[in-house]
């Protein structure tokens, strides 16, 4: 036998917790049996203790086996190893039944049993706010799907120039509002009738896991028209901007993005957030935050495209300081954390920043 290797150990409370991130079960245990998977651990045991038939029903030891991508193979550190198998096989909280009904009777049972948090689905946000004008969807009309996506680029190149409103307006629209519940003239084109479903999240452009979207967008203007230069958080409630921060924070953005210095020309640049609190009272399972991630890729891409399709050059990125980010949003851990990045502007469609060939020219030529 050996060591279930997807084991690892915390200090709480004057506890010793094993955790076992493979099998998603935890134990308080003793020094003495910390001791005994020490011996496991170095390959020092000769002889089978009673203590260790315990250790294999509880599968911290198991057979001598090929694992499915153990450690030793694996190719990043181990928080991700970590994250990635303690957010796999995890099963409903019912019963397997053979028929549909008997499915679809324990699925809404435990859909009866949560408490919706309605509170988190519209944060309220403190500072002036600013009524954005009515989205122009005919905008998108410009540009034909297979257009949009051959010219969706990744641009290292900005102008600094400004954009209109109405093309903010409608990308934040189109990308982040509630396309199917739209309270304003032209989006209820896009509308759909109100089913009989019990519906506690948002219906967006692009997909959510329970429909409750925790993806949050916090918008930096540099360059648009109409609107002076700063931080706003964008409210989907009722499409408006809230002034978080005043002033122009080219050079800001460019320290916050690891120091990556064509992002201070973009017109516009949104960090998203994640709000962990939308989700955890639905799905209080460590795999929701794979689904969490997978938000935040849809919403980038819808945003990406809608972008492209306004004429607009774009960049993403995930490398940010964490926390000094974090500290500029104004939001607060742990129910809230930045996750990603994109921007958009007038540019020259370069995926190569400005001194790019220089630099590498002079490196090469110098070797």
């Amino acid at each position: 036998m050996d060591l279930n290797s997807d084991i690892f150990f915390a200090l709480e409370d004057g506890e010793i917790i094993l955790r076992d991130y493979k099998n998603h079960q935890e134990f308080a245990i003793g020094e003495g049996l910390f001791k005994r998977l020490l011996q496991w651990s170095a390959h020092r045991v000769e002889e089978l203790e009673e203590v260790d038939h315990q250790l294999y029903q509880e599968k911290l030891l198991e057979d001598k086996k090929d694992n499915y991508l153990p450690r030793s193979q694996w190719q990043w550190d181990i928080y991700s190893y970590i994250f990635h198998h303690g957010t796999r096989d995890y099963e409903p909280d019912f019963d397997h039944e053979t028929t549909k009904e008997e499915w679809l009777e324990g699925y809404f049972g435990v859909c009866d049993k949560l408490d919706p948090k309605e509170t988190v689905i519209y944060p309220e946000k403190e500072g002036e706010v600013f009524a954005l004008p009515e989205p122009d969807l005919s905008l998108l009309n410009q540009s034909n799907f297979s257009d949009v996506l051959k010219n969706r680029k990744t641009c290292r190149s900005f102008f600094g120039e400004p954009i209109a409103l109405k093309t903010l307006s409608t990308l934040l629209f189109a990308t982040f509002g509630k396309i199917h519940q739209a309270d304003n003239e032209t989006a209820k084109t896009w509308s759909e009738e109100n089913s009989n479903a019990k519906n506690h999240g948002i219906r967006k452009s692009s997909p959510s896991g329970g429909s409750l979207h925790p993806t949050e967008a916090y918008v930096i203007c540099n360059h648009v028209d109409e609107l002076q230069s700063g931080l706003y958080y964008y409210s989907v409630k009722d499409h408006t901007l809230v002034k978080l921060r005043t002033g122009y924070f080219g050079d800001r953005l460019s320290t916050l993005l690891s120091d990556q210095y064509w992002a201070k020309e973009l017109s516009i640049g949104i960090f998203l957030t994640a709000r962990f609190d939308r989700s955890w009272w639905k799905y209080p399972i460590s795999r929701a935050y794979r689904v969490v991630l997978l938000d935040i890729g849809h919403l980038s891409q819808t945003f990406l495209l809608t972008a492209t399709a306004l004429g607009l050059q774009t960049w993403l990125t995930g490398a940010f300081r964490d926390s000094e980010v974090e500290n500029f949003l104004k939001v607060q851990g742990p129910k809230e954390s930045a996750m990603f990045f994109v921007g958009a502007g007038p540019g020259s469609g370069s995926a190569y920043p400005e001194g790019w060939f220089e630099t590498y020219a002079e490196r090469h030529h110098s070797k």
